[in-house]
């Protein structure tokens, strides 16, 4: 018998999760524990099940642990999962070896790092099992993320530092970006449509990219003498590579440190 696909916590993560995956097959398998009475019925608008406080089992369950490392703490020695359940923790910073310290009952514990971009089909999702995991478990946990965009496995669970950092964190990044693109052509005199034109612009630069050089296309945009090069040259002298660079790294090293108070 499968097992029952349930969501402890139903913030945004799972949301943009249950979002990918209803596009792709009916929510009748799932359930998502949510005390937030609003927030269930936002999700029970997907057709997915919910309840306020979770319930011991008797039938194996695939656990998403969806909520935060701080929260985590406390809900982990509650869980009494049966045999053979699977634990897939979504919370940075907590390690399987953490994770597995606090359950009251042995379970397969893995953890992932999907991003929002799951919301619309196009997540980036790092994973990983220790050793000892069957393969079949690591099949139906990577078969779920992969619904919903690009799934891969990392040897070293440490790595999961640099998933956070680089892609978890990344749509923040690059919507920032797209912020002061929008206000700067509102500055230049555009009004209602500068949302959709930087919302095009990446669009098309993004499936550009896809199968590109990324360095080679900012070339090929940039004539020498013209406006791109004037504009990526006054970034080079302020010092924006850098400056992205650190702001990532600070982003890893964040992670780093939510892992050591775990």
């Amino acid at each position: 018998m499968p097992r029952l696909k349930t969501f402890l916590g139903g913030g945004n993560m799972a949301k943009a999760m249950l979002e990918g995956l209803a596009k792709k097959e009916t929510l009748a398998g799932y359930l998502v524990i949510e005390k937030d009475e609003q927030k269930r019925k936002t999700l029970e608008t997907l057709g997915v099940e919910t309840r306020p406080e979770w319930q011991n089992k008797t039938e194996a369950v695939f656990c998403i642990l969806a909520v935060k490392p701080q929260d985590a703490k406390t809900l982990l020695p509650t869980l009494s999962l049966p045999p053979d359940s699977i634990l897939c923790s979504l919370a940075a910073g907590l390690s399987v070896a953490t994770i597995e310290a606090l359950l009251p009952k042995k379970a397969t514990v893995m953890r992932a790092m999907p991003n929002l971009a799951a919301a619309v089909g196009h997540a980036v999702t790092g994973l990983f099992a220790p050793l000892k995991t069957p393969a079949n478990v690591k099949e139906e946990v990577e078969s779920l993320f992969a619904a919903f965009g690009q799934a891969f496995w990392l040897a070293d669970e440490k790595m999961l530092h640099a998933v956070t950092a680089m892609t978890g964190s990344g749509p923040g990044y690059l919507f920032y970006v797209m912020d002061i693109m929008a206000q700067t052509a509102k500055k230049m005199g555009f009004t209602e449509e500068a949302n959709a034109m930087i919302h095009e612009l990446f669009l098309g630069a993004a499936l550009m990219a896809k199968n590109g050089n990324f360095s080679e296309l900012a070339t090929a945009v940039s004539s020498k003498g013209g406006t791109t090069e004037a504009a990526l040259s006054f970034l080079e002298e302020k010092g924006l590579p850098t400056l992205l660079e650190n702001a990532i790294f600070r982003a890893y090293e964040r992670s780093q440190a939510l892992d050591s108070l775990s």
